[in-house]
């Protein structure tokens, strides 16, 4: 599997002088040599909205929250890429939007919030969270790979738990 990492250098670029739009092009070059790509994005992207429908679906638009950077540049980086892909149809890219990863290599920072003493809980609400073990992620990213699939992809399990059932 040639899995590009464009993603979190392109979040990285946010730090350095280049913009993500210069940083992006850099990797565009290199795209078009390799003729493929497979980047990870994040459910994140769709941010987290009043008027979002209780279970996300690949359609919904990327209305990131301006002030959650790793939302905002993973929505970003999502958009860059579906627009090289509608610019550059022989070069097949697959865009992952995967949701929180569990497992004994995960180290999904949002995941942590779940073992502390406390539970933070925002009023009158009890938002839906969708988890994925690490190996069923990698399984999936390996299919569409092997298969040469291009497109957007939801990795999720079936089925969410409420905030309040973890």
């Amino acid at each position: 599997i040639q899995q590009n990492q464009l993603s979190s250098n392109l979040v990285a670029a946010n730090n350095e002088r280049d913009s993500l739009q210069q940083q992006f092009a850099k990797a565009a070059k290199k795209l078009r040599q390799c003729g493929n790509s497979t980047t990870s994005s994040s459910g994140t992207a769709s941010g987290a909205r009043s008027d979002n429908p209780e279970m996300l679906t690949g359609d919904l638009s990327r209305r990131p929250n301006r002030d959650y950077i790793y939302s905002y540049a993973k929505a970003k980086v999502d958009l860059m890429f579906q627009q090289f892909a509608a610019e550059h149809p022989d070069i097949r890219v697959t865009i992952c939007r995967i949701v929180s990863v569990t497992g004994p290599g995960g180290e999904d920072c949002a995941l942590t919030t779940l073992f502390l003493p406390i539970m933070v809980k925002a009023v009158g609400l009890d938002p839906a969270w969708q988890f994925i073990h690490e190996d069923d992620m990698l399984d999936i990213i390996m299919l569409l790979a092997k298969q040469r699939k291009a497109g957007v992809y939801n990795i999720a399990a079936d089925g969410a738990l409420k905030y309040t059932e973890i």
